[in-house]
């Protein structure tokens, strides 16, 4: 038979359920702490950030400087503006943490004894700060361009697609819409239309890296002309779609592209239809299926004088990390890049596919890999302003300020 437990053990029983209640409660609020900072420390930390310039480059003087840090865990964002300042050395008191960082100014810099004005970029898209020293933040110099020096833009891409009234995907109503942001006409003649072979929701260790030099393609196609056929006036777009047909016709929910520009035919596509009203573009390498999830970049592109082909610039890259055998593409110099988008999912986003000079930020027409709702949705340049009546659109080389994610398309409005 079980005796009874005495008073004096019932007593101890319930003091210690009490101790072990309280301990567990201070156990539980720890962790929690400890995953609300991702177990890091949050006192300040006196850091200094050292902006590395490129070799044989020399600033002399910051215009203005933006500083902004976000902190990956929380998403707390730290900014600093300076100006007329001469150091490269910036100090700031900020929580340990990652952090994704981002640079941007006006600078004065030597090169070869010859001073310019630039734009000065850097993207860091996790820097880990957990102890008071000096980060190295390597930049990138972009030299200010006049007006006269400036040429097209992508105004407006749309590539997710519609569906029928049936709910059936309708892929080929994509375009892309072209801008000619200047206060003369410009020619789009030999104008190349260039799609990244990597993709920004899949970030792998890709070699040789060339990314500071070139824009790794997989399909590349030019506006044809002898120079000064295709003329663009002053604040006026021009439209490059998929397929040039009215699309209407065969989904009422999309589009009628008949009066294109120009047409991306597929050549190898017997059944592709071939607007003979709308001029077709030069397949120059490959012919790769754009990707309507909407993750890679997108560049325009114009090859230097005397330069009619791509075949030496091609080359085979490998992935060092294991997850892809790599592929041939072609690199196409960062000096020939006029603009340059980069595409990416918002919540799958992993890296910039172009180097930081030619954009340091991304958009997105689509929420997540499969998002059902990004159909008839796209991504559009923002207006600032209106100038002797020709529409001022934002440019500065960071997709993620310039452009206004996930629109309706301009042509819908129709």
């Amino acid at each position: 038979m079980r005796l009874a437990p005495t008073r004096t053990k019932l007593i101890n029983m319930k003091h210690l359920k009490q101790f072990l209640a309280v301990a567990l409660v201070l156990v539980l609020l720890n962790a929690c702490k400890k995953d609300d900072n991702n177990g890091i420390a949050t006192e300040s930390l006196n850091i200094t950030l050292h902006l590395q310039a490129p070799d044989k480059v020399t600033i002399t003087h910051y215009g203005t400087l933006t500083l902004t840090l976000t902190e990956l865990n929380k998403n707390e964002k730290v900014e600093k503006v300076y100006h007329n300042t001469t150091t490269n050395d910036f100090q700031l008191s900020i929580p340990a943490g990652s952090y994704e960082v981002r640079a941007t100014g006006t600078v004065s810099y030597t090169q070869s004894s010859t001073t310019f004005a630039g734009e000065v970029t850097t993207l860091i898209p996790k820097l880990n700060i957990l102890t008071a020293t000096t980060y190295s933040l390597p930049i990138t110099l972009k030299t200010i361009v006049s007006d006269d020096d400036k040429d097209l833009l992508i105004e407006e891409i749309f590539i997710t697609g519609t569906t029928t009234p049936q709910g059936k995907q309708y892929l080929d109503d994509s375009y892309f819409k072209i801008y000619n942001p200047t206060s003369r006409v410009l020619y789009a003649d030999g104008l190349l239309l260039v799609q990244s072979a990597f993709q920004t929701n899949d970030k792998q260790t890709y070699t040789p890296n060339i990314m500071n030099q070139a824009f790794t393609a997989n399909a590349v196609y030019q506006i044809p002309g002898n120079g000064k056929q295709y003329p663009v006036a002053a604040g006026e777009s021009i439209i490059i779609a998929l397929t040039a047909i009215n699309h209407k016709e065969l989904n009422s929910n999309s589009i009628d592209l008949k009066k294109a520009n120009f047409e991306i035919k597929d050549e190898a596509d017997d059944e592709d239809p071939d607007n003979a009203a709308v001029p077709n573009m030069f397949v120059k390498f490959e012919d790769a299926v754009i990707n309507h999830q909407a993750i890679n970049a997108f560049a325009l592109a114009r090859m230097p004088k005397g330069v009619t082909e791509l075949e030496k610039y091609s080359y085979t890259y490998k992935d060092e990390s294991g997850f892809d055998s790599g592929g041939d593409a072609v690199k196409i110099p960062n000096t020939w890049v006029i603009d340059a988008v980069n595409l990416a999912q918002k919540e799958d986003f992993q890296w910039l596919v172009t180097d930081v000079s030619l954009d340091s930020g991304w958009t997105y027409a689509s929420e997540s890999q499969g998002d059902a709702s990004r159909y008839r949705k796209g991504v559009r340049r923002k207006v600032t302003s209106q100038q002797n009546g020709r529409r001022v659109l934002k440019d500065t080389n960071n997709s993620t300020e310039d452009f206004d994610a996930r629109v309706t398309p301009s042509l819908f409005n129709f």
